[in-house]
């Protein structure tokens, strides 16, 4: 499990490396206050090379999302298989600064 840090009002950037190679897969995760909670936010999941395996994920200008614990995920799947690659708690810090 792993624990995610993400500023609130600030995009939020994070890289997986899985050192496998990983063509013919896609990535999807989520976001959300509980397991099964209604409200979540989906990560843009962008595999950057498919023969490392590496993966970033990432949520544009946190602003919806509010302060506190979260849980998310992120699966690699494909037609016949799917296998939970990362997944663990996500802290969303309020932060002072806000623009418009």
């Amino acid at each position: 499990m792993n624990t995610l840090y993400i500023d609130q009002n600030i995009d939020f950037l994070h890289n997986i490396l899985l050192d496998i190679d990983i063509t013919g897969y896609s990535v999807a995760g989520q976001l959300r206050k509980w397991h099964g909670g209604a409200q979540y936010f989906d990560f843009i999941c962008n595999i950057d090379d498919f023969i490392t395996g590496n993966i970033t994920i990432s949520l544009p200008r946190t602003t919806q999302i509010e302060p506190g614990r979260w849980l998310y995920d992120v699966i690699l799947y494909n037609e016949t298989t799917s296998q939970i690659i990362q997944k663990g708690v996500a802290i969303v810090i309020p932060t002072v600064t806000v623009w418009s």
